[in-house]
């Protein structure tokens, strides 16, 4: 017999196995979104007034496009693998418009 819940913390654990940590330093400006996505406690200030986030991520695409979505307000400072394939993906856009 299973006890009630244990579903929904299998599922969680299940998920949780192969996620990626995503550490990444926001400009102020995306506090609103930080903030609105993954709540108020999502994130802690630096000196400078810089958004520093950790989050977990299951997919490690999804979070790319995330981390995307925020333009220059955003710079990973974990996974490296994430940083290397964000400069890739911004050297490629760049090719199109510029031809290059």
């Amino acid at each position: 017999m299973r006890k009630a819940g244990r579903t929904e913390t299998d599922f969680q654990d299940y998920f949780r196995q192969n996620a990626v940590r995503l550490r990444a330093v926001f400009e102020k400006e995306a506090k609103y979104r930080l903030v609105e996505e993954y709540g108020v406690g999502c994130y802690t200030e630096d000196k400078q007034g810089r958004l520093i986030f950790e989050w977990d991520f299951v997919n490690y695409d999804n979070m790319k496009q995330w981390v995307l979505s925020f333009g220059s307000q955003a710079m990973v400072m974990e996974p490296k693998c994430l940083a290397d394939d964000l400069v890739s993906e911004l050297k490629k856009n760049l090719n199109r418009y510029t031809g290059t």
